[in-house]
């Protein structure tokens, strides 16, 4: 007859595999998808936003084609179009990444919850040997007799007790295992759908893409003709903007100057009240406070031409500096005020038509391209109250151009206003 398995040995090799059972499952649990979920969350985010204002540049365009005369302005919404296509594609290939990522991890998963199954199937069928030796009334009488003394015969009796436990935890250990193998098997099939549509989505709009070229390509070949009129168009609008910020410096000089001024008066006479700088200070807290969340000036619109430098999408050797954002937007559209503030100053140009410059504090809010004013200078306004009415040109254009500044340094307004 063997002799019965040491004690001592099988402990050891019980606490070993318990160890070892603990680690693989807090590993398999630690290491699956917060990452990949909370990624994947922001890439269809972005998608949604991108889908929206591809929806809204649509929309204008339909609007211009009534005119039935191409424009620049439907070259921009087609450039802003083909411009977020090509971030829609983008978005999808980090999208198809990620799930690419994700499926070689579920295959890894797997496979090491396969080997872990063998080896907890091994170490129990191990066990279950052991076990079926000391069953026997004879080899359970013979180990426990076989001890030296009254407590290593407890130390023997309660060493079977806990056995028969370990052996039901490890039966439990098989079927946790092969659960989370099946989840992890289900959780594939599910990313192998959903990498099938990407990979459909992404065929979807690479036609969309070649779509937009082509009727870039197009309404170019049109304005091609009208390219003197072009050049004489933006040469104006240039000097406009650049008579533009000189006012606007200027009210900004006028401002500091008065606010000095009025600190000297109160400093000389304490009876003569000093000006609010105070609540100036509140507000222009409060507006930078609201970086990113401030309304957009119209209800529908899409930005094309931002901040800073930005190639001229018909002629190739002109780059258009703007010290704002130009949205596109529905004819007749109401302008609203991205903050409360005091209207500071309204003039006119022939180019930018109605120009509005409102004080928020330190910062200021400029407007252009107002057909109607509702407003007046030194009226105080509110957030979204409406100051105007969006000018349509003769070719059809309904832009509105906005900037914000704080003293002498120009802010990029997209940072500023909120996300549609």
């Amino acid at each position: 007859m063997k002799p019965c398995p040491c004690p001592s040995a099988i402990a050891a090799n019980m606490k070993s595999f318990v160890l070892r059972l603990s680690l693989i499952i807090f590993l398999a649990l630690w290491l699956v998808q917060p990452a990949f979920s909370q990624d994947r969350k922001a890439l269809e985010a972005e998608k949604v936003q991108l889908d929206k204002e591809l929806k809204e540049a649509e929309a204008m365009l339909a609007e211009n084609q009534k005119n039935k005369k191409a424009s620049m302005a439907d070259l921009s919404l087609l450039q802003s179009k083909i411009d977020n296509r090509k971030k829609v594609i983008k978005n999808i290939k980090e999208q198809l990444s990620l799930a690419q990522q994700k499926l070689d991890k579920l295959n890894a998963d797997i496979k090491q919850l396969e080997e872990d199954l063998e080896v907890l199937k091994e170490d129990y069928a191990k066990m279950v040997r052991n076990t079926y030796k000391l069953q026997s009334n004879y080899n359970r009488l013979l180990f426990l007799f076989s001890a030296k003394s009254f407590n290593d015969g407890y130390k023997r009796l309660k060493y079977i007790q806990y056995y028969n436990d370990h052996r039901e935890n490890q039966v439990r250990s098989i079927r946790i295992t092969k659960e989370e193998m099946l989840d992890k098997v289900d959780e594939m099939i599910l990313e192998k759908e959903i990498k099938k549509e990407l990979l459909a989505a992404q065929e979807a709009e690479q036609s969309k893409l070649l779509g937009e070229k082509k009727k870039k390509d197009a309404v170019v070949n049109k304005l091609k003709k009208q390219e003197k009129d072009i050049r004489a168009k933006i040469a104006a609008k240039q000097k406009a903007r650049k008579k533009l910020a000189k006012e606007i410096k200027g009210i900004i000089a006028r401002e500091i100057a008065a606010a000095a001024k009025a600190a000297q008066k109160a400093k000389a006479n304490p009876n003569i009240k000093a000006a609010p700088t105070a609540k100036l200070a509140a507000l222009s807290k409060e507006f930078s406070t609201n970086k990113g969340k401030l309304p957009w000036p119209v209800d529908n619109g899409v930005i094309v031409s931002r901040f800073g430098e930005n190639p001229h999408p018909l002629l190739k050797s002109v780059t258009i500096n703007n010290n704002g954002i130009d949205i596109s937007t529905k004819q007749k559209s109401t302008v609203r005020a991205i903050f409360n503030g005091e209207v500071r100053d309204i003039f006119f140009s022939p180019t930018i038509r109605n120009a509005m410059i409102v004080k928020h504090g330190d910062y200021f809010s400029v407007y252009t391209g107002l057909e109607e004013v509702f407003v007046v200078k030194g009226d105080q306004i509110d957030t979204g109250e409406a100051l105007g009415i969006v000018h349509t040109n003769k070719d059809g254009e309904t832009e509105v151009h906005i900037e914000v500044w704080k003293g002498n340094a120009k802010l990029n307004p997209a940072s500023w206003i909120k996300k549609q």
